[in-house]
């Protein structure tokens, strides 16, 4: 009853102030746009995560969601980025804990493989609360002019039972 009331008298008031002058009645919005929240990656972890917090079954499921490398791509070529000259490629990854459980120190695993060499590889950890996604910086992982493959990996934790999406594979391009 004290609920209807409320609402009763906030539609009373809307009404007056409307009818006064719509500027003064509502809040201007402000559109902040971020067109990575409607891309696949993200807008497939949103999906994962409200599946996942509907179900009282515990659900283990982590996703690597997006890399992005520094110095970022100058263009692309088939499958392959393009990165100018370096000596080191950082990264930024995106990681999410899609499932309905908190994750502890879960391995992100970064690899550079450049051909006839050893693969350049950096780990960090992090704890992932249940939807939660976290954006990472990985230390500059060894580079030298020519073709890559860029793999970086969440998990697979114990009790996973889907792991397609924890892997990210780049393949690159380093200029000379």
């Amino acid at each position: 009853l004290a609920g209807d009331q409320a609402y009763k008298a906030f539609t009373e008031v809307v009404a007056d102030t409307l009818a006064k002058g719509t500027a003064s009645a509502v809040a201007p919005s402000q559109w902040v746009p971020d067109g990575t929240q409607w891309e696949a990656p993200e807008l497939t972890a949103f999906v994962n995560i409200l599946k996942a917090n509907s179900s009282v079954a515990p659900i283990v499921d982590v996703a690597t969601i997006i890399v992005t490398t520094d110095p970022a791509a100058v263009g692309k070529d088939a499958d392959k980025l393009l990165l100018p000259k370096t000596n080191s490629v950082k990264l930024e990854v995106v990681v999410a804990n899609i499932g309905n459980v908190a994750q502890k120190h879960v391995t992100i695993t970064a690899s550079l493989q450049q051909p006839g060499g050893l693969p350049d590889i950096a780990q960090n950890f992090v704890d992932l609360d249940p939807g939660q996604r976290q954006a990472l910086r990985v230390r500059g992982l060894k580079a030298v002019p020519g073709d890559a493959i860029l793999t970086v990996t969440i998990g697979p934790l114990p009790g996973e039972t889907s792991v397609v999406d924890n892997t990210k594979t780049i393949q690159l391009s380093i200029h000379a």
